[in-house]
Formats: structure tokens, sequence, C-alpha cells
């Protein structure tokens, strides 16, 4: 009886523990990237450097918040594709910024932590003007 309460015990910790430390509402990969994305639109630098882990912690710790506040100037929203997880407690997704003139790619690799998903590496695929432009109407107009 007592391995059973002690295995339900490690079970919940091991469930809930990287919720309660990961950045502000940041539960999985995707929260992660979203929690990331919103720190550089408020400029928000702690909140920032949180989402981050190892080398690429020091370098935006070094560029400071000015320059992913600048590198988000006219994004109008983004999507993240390709979720895969991947052992051990590793993840990568596609990462696309949507801009009201183009669209850049990047592929994201994070890896869970004790304190929560941490994004490890960034990088860029392509950038790509998209063959029907942001803000065009996609009802016909009325005759």
């Amino acid at each position: 009886m007592a391995a059973l309460a002690t295995t339900a015990i490690v079970v919940a910790l091991l469930v809930f523990l990287p919720r309660l430390t990961a950045p502000r509402g940041a539960q999985g990969p995707e929260d992660l990237v979203a929690a990331m994305l919103a720190a550089e639109r408020d400029g928000d630098t702690p909140r920032l450097l949180d989402c981050f882990d190892g080398p690429l912690q020091t370098q935006r710790l070094r560029a400071g918040s000015g320059e992913s506040a600048d590198r988000n100037r006219g994004m109008v929203g983004y999507v993240t594709t390709g979720l895969k997880l991947v052992e051990p407690a590793g993840a990568t997704l596609v990462l696309e910024r949507i801009f009201t003139d183009h669209h850049e790619r990047q592929r994201i690799e994070l890896r869970q932590l004790r304190s929560g998903w941490k994004i490890v590496e960034i990088t860029p695929l392509d950038q790509f003007v998209p063959d029907i432009p942001y803000g065009t109407p996609i009802v016909p107009p009325s005759k």
C-alpha cells in the first residue's frame, strides 16, 4: 500500500511540477512560444529571457529587448505547426511569423527541464511573400 501511495505522489509531482514552474501560462511547447512572442511584443526582457536556456539565453541577454520589439514591428499573427515530441524530454516545431508584407518561418527546438519547457535553439528556415497578400478579402465583391 505504501508503494502505491509513493508511486501516486511521484506521478503527481512529475505531471504538475513543470506546470507550476513554467513561464506564465506555458504548459507545453506551443504555450511557451506564445509566451515568448508576448514578451517580445511587450518588451518584457525578464519574461523573454525566462523562455530560453543555455547559449541562446545568453545571446538574448546581450541583445536586449529592443531588438525583439523592432523585429516584431508589423507582425500581425503567427502559427505553429509540426510539433514533434523527441525523446528524452525535447520537442521541435515550426513557427511562422505573419507580417503584412511577408512571412518568416523558424524551426524552434525546446527542452523540458525541471523549471518547464525552454527554447534552446532557433533556426531560420525561410522568408517569403505569400501568393495571396495579407488582408485580401476572401469573399468576392458583389456585382
